[in-house]
């Protein structure tokens, strides 16, 4: 009985000291664990519970689990004062000095950053973490680099960083050199990313020390393949002793550069067990260049990833990306899916069409039996036709990107998106001129008739498109973000205009029109969108207009023209139909997208870290 008398008085004590404590400051956060573990404390010694002693435990929540050992002081101080004791209740005076003791402690211990709890802590470094990524790409941004064979100059300047990360984390290493427990914490993050050859750092630095020592932490590699590798072997396939015993072809850099080896690609991937996304980029090519580039050499290289890579069980984002085609074959690239079970996200540039004879192995097919894949992004992809719109896809899509791949006509674009009209949530599409499309469905005013109803479509990206393909999509309520570019603007402007007017998009937050011409005629219709938005509270991107148009005090310069804005329209869309029904080629010219790959890959890394 003495033992509950003494257990109860001991929680009313630190009910006094957390009201005190909390009277000026507000709670840390609620640590269910924390509580968890002295109730199981109490539980060990056989505690009776009671109204009161809940009450005082609910009172804890507040404080950090690693507070400096309070509840343990004030413990061996009760124990000093109540042993052997029978009083049921601390005297008021006994109470206040505890108190008073415990305060005096508490002044003379500093508190640092090492002593936030480490949810508090880990949710810091998560944040300068994308602080350092933005700090990394305004560098790149207000640089300028070029790509050699072995690594990646900046010109204008030398790079004051040697790290071997891939990107410079200022802010993150910065905090990383606080102490030991901070560096551990910023460990995981410093090295979530990792880019093979390195820039800068001597691949041996890789082999010897890095990968055998970080390669658990890294979550994201991306491989660059080196410009001659894209030559035919000029020696016959060998045998690598080292890995397992599975054949594969070496490229010429094997035989000459010794410091750009496949089997040192193979066993830095075999260190990385935890990789969670791979990306292997080809070197940009010129039409110039001597000697041409071979994609069987492409294919027989990749080839022998294709065992060290399906045995990473939790790889779910895989990419490859060339800047030439052909590269791939698609059927090779069906043999690799179909290794990685687990893949969410798929993105492909420049892939060729399957051999008939393999079409079991045809990219879409295996594309369309994997069981969590959620993302698709091709570019430049010649297999995919209506015959992607047979297969049973056995996971709805999220996001999807289709552009300029050669077949894809606005009529299986639209039957393939609308398979996923329930759960698509970002889109991205843009066409190209086709040749084995009848004029009549080229012709950019019919595309209107294609009117998509996406309930959950929140992100829209059009590229090259006609801007009457805009209203296709008036029916998507959800769409909080558009983004439309094409080479020249002028009734895209009205367009948009008009379907938020008709509160077609009453969620719209972002529009955008980023690199683009601009006629001197279509300055005043974007000026004029530009103000809305602004007035209307959403934000506008136009890097096609000059700053002075962007200034929501642009009001006064566009209500004149205002007046006359519904006649111009008329006029415009009048002439606009003579010029498609008498100029068929130029609208089909203006579906070309004017993108370099280099750009393509910029606007596909802003995403989505969401």
């Amino acid at each position: 009985m003495n033992h509950t008398h003494d257990r109860r008085t001991q929680l009313e004590t630190w009910r006094e000291i957390v009201d005190k404590y909390h009277s000026s400051k507000r709670p840390v956060s609620k640590h269910i664990a924390f509580i968890r573990k002295h109730v199981d404390k109490l539980d060990q010694t056989g505690f009776n519970w009671s109204k009161e002693s809940i009450v005082g435990m609910l009172l804890q929540l507040g404080l950090p689990e690693d507070f400096p050992d309070s509840f343990d002081h004030v413990n061996d101080l009760i124990n000093d004062r109540v042993k052997s004791s029978d009083l049921t209740l601390v005297s008021d005076t006994l109470t206040e000095e505890v108190i008073q003791a415990e305060e005096e402690r508490m002044k003379s211990t500093k508190v640092t950053i090492s002593d936030w709890p480490i949810d508090i802590l880990n949710r810091v470094v998560e944040l300068v973490h994308g602080y350092s990524d933005r700090e990394a790409r305004k560098r790149r941004s207000c640089s300028q680099y070029r790509h050699t064979n072995e690594c990646l100059h900046r010109e204008g300047g030398n790079e004051d960083s040697n790290t071997v990360c891939e990107l410079p984390t200022r802010s993150l290493h910065a905090l990383a050199l606080v102490n030991k427990k901070i560096y551990n914490i910023c460990l995981p993050w410093i090295w979530k990313r990792s880019s093979f050859p390195p820039t800068k750092t001597s691949i041996h630095i890789y082999i010897a020390s890095v990968f055998p020592k970080f390669g658990s932490y890294i979550q994201e590699l991306a491989v660059r393949l080196p410009r001659r590798c894209l030559e035919r072997p000029k020696t016959s396939p060998k045998l690598d002793q080292s890995y397992k015993g599975h054949e594969f072809t070496e490229p010429i850099d094997c035989v000459e550069d010794p410091d750009f080896t496949w089997p040192t690609l193979l066993k830095i991937i075999n260190q990385c067990p935890n990789l969670r996304s791979l990306s292997f980029t080809t070197p940009r090519t010129r039409e110039y260049d001597r000697p041409k580039p071979d994609p069987h050499a492409i294919q027989d290289l990749i080839q022998s990833l294709l065992v060290p890579v399906s045995m990473l069980k939790r790889l779910d984002h895989l990419k490859f990306e060339a800047s030439f085609k052909p590269i791939l074959a698609d059927n090779f690239l069906g043999d690799f899916i179909a290794k990685l079970p687990m893949l969410k996200s798929f993105e492909g540039w420049c892939l060729t069409k399957p051999i008939e004879s393999l079409e079991k192995k045809a990219l879409g097919c295996q594309l369309s039996a994997l069981n969590y894949l959620s993302e698709l992004r091709l570019h430049k992809v010649d297999s995919i036709d209506d015959s992607w719109c047979q297969y049973s896809w056995t996971q709805p899509l999220k996001v999807l990107r289709l552009d300029e791949c050669p077949n894809l006509t606005p009529a299986i674009a639209y039957q393939f998106i609308h398979m996923f009209s329930a759960t698509l949530s970002k889109l991205e599409l843009g066409f190209i001129p086709l040749g084995n499309v009848s004029d009549n469905q080229r012709k950019p005013k019919n595309m209107i008739h294609y009117q998509y109803r996406l309930p959950s479509l929140a992100q829209l990206y059009l590229r090259g498109s006609k801007w009457l393909f805009i209203s296709s999509f008036e029916d998507c309520k959800a769409i909080r973000e558009i983004c439309y570019e094409a080479i020249q603007y002028g009734h895209e402007w009205r367009v948009i205009k008009q379907l938020i007017c008709g509160l077609n998009w009453p969620n719209l937050s972002l529009v955008d029109f980023p690199r683009c011409g601009l006629d001197s005629a279509s300055v005043k219709p974007g000026a004029r969108l530009s103000s809305f938005c602004a007035n209307s509270g959403i934000r506008f991107k136009g890097d096609c207009l000059p700053p002075e148009w962007l200034s929501p005090d642009s009001d006064e310069s566009s209500k004149g023209d205002d007046d006359d804005e519904s006649s111009e329209d008329d006029e415009d869309e009048n002439e606009n139909d003579e010029d498609e029904d008498d100029h068929d080629h130029d609208h089909d010219d203006d579906l070309t997208t004017d993108w370099t790959d280099s750009e393509a890959s910029k606007t596909d890394e802003e995403d989505v870290d969401q």
